[in-house]
């Protein structure tokens, strides 16, 4: 897992709690910490690159992991009849 994997599902886990406490107490973490200022917005855009750069590396890890198990798929023999 890179670095920026790593970072990425911090960030996702951090708003995932935080629609956790919107759902149940109606309480945005984010919102309490910076208002309705330049670094909400900040913190809102840095979750959906964080969330779109997840898609894209979770879409490449089954795209390799797809093309890891056909090299290990063995050929089939050409079998040849003998009359």
């Amino acid at each position: 897992m890179t670095i920026v994997a790593i970072i990425s599902t911090i960030i996702l886990i951090f708003a995932g709690l935080n629609w956790m406490l919107v759902g149940f107490f109606n309480w945005n973490m984010v919102s309490a910490m910076f208002g309705n200022s330049f670094f909400a917005i900040i913190t809102y855009i840095t979750v959906g690159l964080a969330a779109a750069f997840m898609i894209y590396y979770l879409v490449m890890q089954l795209v390799h992991a797809k093309a890891k198990s056909k090299k290990r798929t063995p050929a089939k023999k050409a079998t040849t009849s003998q009359s």
